[in-house]
């Protein structure tokens, strides 16, 4: 729970500016791998996150 009554927080990637302006590329619960994009290309394992 993030005690502020919304969504729960989730790990993200963000890119593709347009101006100051970026976009979620994706998006995962906390505990599932997020896959990052060329030129990177790999996984994080969000498990490992501090979710407090």
């Amino acid at each position: 729970m993030n005690g502020t009554g919304g969504p729960p927080p989730v790990p993200s990637v963000w890119g593709e500016p347009k101006g100051d302006v970026y976009r979620v590329l994706r998006a995962v619960p906390f505990g599932e791998d997020i896959h990052l994009p060329a030129p990177f290309g790999l996984a994080l394992d969000t498990a490992e996150f501090p979710v407090s």
